[in-house]
């Protein structure tokens, strides 16, 4: 039986509505996952790694102009800047150096104030990883490539899951299954392998159920499971 005019116009409207719900979904999720500007093309996964030898650049962060002036050494070469070596460690929830701290690094940086992790690269040099924070910018860099991709994701993966974290314990129980499905979809698809991302989501789980036993108790036992289970398959 043919379809009627205003049916066909109907049916496209739902189909408009829910993927602009969707999309507002994603939108609400964002202030997590818009960390993540790039994801491995080669389909490769990497080791997380917390700790190692990185050279760092960053301009004096008592200037109220450092970003600006970081910008100025990137991009004109006839600027001359030197690069210091730190012994970086990417702990549970902030970057700390285990060099003589100072600079940008005379105290941790939490991860709550990193804004973006992006790679970068500077002329006559090789790729690098190029963090914002809301106190300044600043640049890592490995010796090698497969340790500047592998630094790069580790600490993107390190910022987004405490981003994740913060929703997560902030969310109704009426989003907070939602969320949890998302989360353990980025651990899934991450350019780490699983081995590694898993543990971080489970701890949220436990926390989740420690400090929101009332928010968790509106969620059913199979909802959880089939929530989590694409980790423990894996």
């Amino acid at each position: 039986m043919p379809i009627s005019r205003e049916k066909r116009m109907t049916q496209s409207l739902k189909v408009r509505v829910s993927s602009a719900q969707g999309c507002e979904k994603f939108k609400r999720t964002s202030s997590a996952s818009n960390i993540i500007t790039s994801n491995s093309t080669c389909g490769q996964k990497y080791n997380l790694i917390s700790e190692g030898s990185l050279s760092c650049l960053y301009p004096n962060p008592s200037s109220n102009q450092s970003t600006n002036l970081l910008n100025r050494l990137l991009h004109q070469s006839k600027i001359s800047y030197s690069w210091e070596t730190h012994t970086i460690v990417l702990e549970e929830s902030q970057i700390v150096t285990k060099t003589t701290p100072k600079g940008m690094f005379t105290s941790g940086i939490p991860f709550s104030s990193i804004l973006k992790v992006t790679t970068f690269k500077m002329p006559k040099a090789p790729k690098c990883t190029k963090v914002f924070t809301k106190d300044g910018n600043f640049l890592l860099q490995a010796p090698s490539v497969h340790l500047q991709d592998q630094w790069f994701y580790s600490l993107q993966w390190k910022v987004t899951v405490n981003k994740y974290k913060d929703i997560l314990m902030e969310a109704k129980s009426d989003v907070l299954l939602q969320e949890l499905k998302l989360l353990v979809s980025l651990a899934m698809s991450f350019p780490l392998h699983v081995a590694d991302t898993h543990i971080p989501v489970l701890n949220i789980v436990s926390q989740l159920l420690s400090k929101k036993a009332v928010t968790m108790s509106n969620l059913s036992q199979e909802e959880l499971i089939t929530a989590l289970a694409p980790l423990v398959e894996n």
